[in-house]
């Protein structure tokens, strides 16, 4: 199942997904940048965090039942179009969340 939740900045997005990750044992979180990961996310979950870069092994080596899409404006079209086909294959619930404003969303 495919959720996309596209809230304005600052509405706590990732609150929301932080508290997923505590909560949820099977569900990981996927950014565009390390940086987002090492800055944003809490040492405590930063182990369910992933870039782009590190998808290949993520499927490999964890369980995966829901992945959180954070921020996905920043990312590639053509990364998120294979990552869609890939989760659909595998029948793994897909949350994204974005903030972008008018200008900055993906056309």
């Amino acid at each position: 199942m495919l959720h996309i939740k596209d809230d304005l900045r600052g509405s706590g997005k990732t609150t929301k997904t932080i508290n997923l990750l505590r909560t949820e044992e099977y569900t990981y979180a996927l950014v565009p940048k390390f940086h987002i990961r090492e800055k944003i996310y809490p040492e405590d979950v930063r182990e369910k965090v992933f870039t782009y870069l590190d998808l290949d092994g993520i499927f490999r080596q964890h369980e995966i039942k829901k992945l959180v899409i954070d921020e996905y404006w920043m990312s590639d079209k053509f990364k998120i179009a294979e990552l869609f086909y890939y989760l659909g294959q595998y029948h793994i619930d897909v949350i994204i969340y974005g903030g972008a404003s008018n200008e900055e969303k993906i056309k």
